[in-house]
């Protein structure tokens, strides 16, 4: 899960949505709180890591369908 996200992280980044290391580092800790195989509250909970501004959840949204599934 670890490299997915670390994928996931730059693929947001190559899109043009800011993330930072640490972010990277709160979305992994916040996994550890919630049921992985919970699609919606694994993307919600990755959204309040990685989108800081509304502009950037569509593209959060398609990256993460690409790289987690739907």
């Amino acid at each position: 899960m670890l490299d997915r996200i670390l994928e996931f992280q730059r693929a947001l980044r190559s899109a043009g949505v800011p993330v930072a290391i640490t972010e990277g580092l709160d979305a992994l800790r916040s996994l550890e709180h919630i049921s992985i195989a919970d699609r919606q509250e694994m993307r919600a909970a990755l959204a309040a890591s990685f989108v800081k501004n509304q502009e950037h959840r569509e593209t959060f949204d398609v990256l993460f369908d690409l790289y987690f599934g739907t």
